[in-house]
């Protein structure tokens, strides 16, 4: 076993967290505004062009990198500017 001292970078445990925790907060972000707006994912797929798999993929944290191109068309979709979504670092 390879303890965290000798890891190559981009190997260690705070890489690992720093990813599940975007998508952790896409996942949060896409389901709390897509509750906020009334919408199911039907009609989030119809007015966004996102397929409903994809919706309930991301929302779901099965797709760790969401498309930047598909959340965009997703928020504007909602009502919402990409700019707008605030990413913690």
């Amino acid at each position: 076993m390879i303890d965290d001292k000798n890891k190559a970078w981009g190997e260690d445990a705070f890489m690992a967290d720093s990813s599940k925790k975007k998508q952790e907060h896409w996942a949060s972000i896409l389901f709390e505004l897509r509750q906020k707006s009334g919408l199911s994912r039907v009609q989030l797929a119809e007015e966004s062009g996102v397929g409903v798999s994809t919706i309930e993929n991301y929302e779901r944290k099965k797709i760790s990198e969401p498309s930047i191109y598909k959340m965009e068309l997703l928020l504007q979709a909602m009502g919402y500017e990409l700019d707008a979504i605030f990413v913690e670092h």
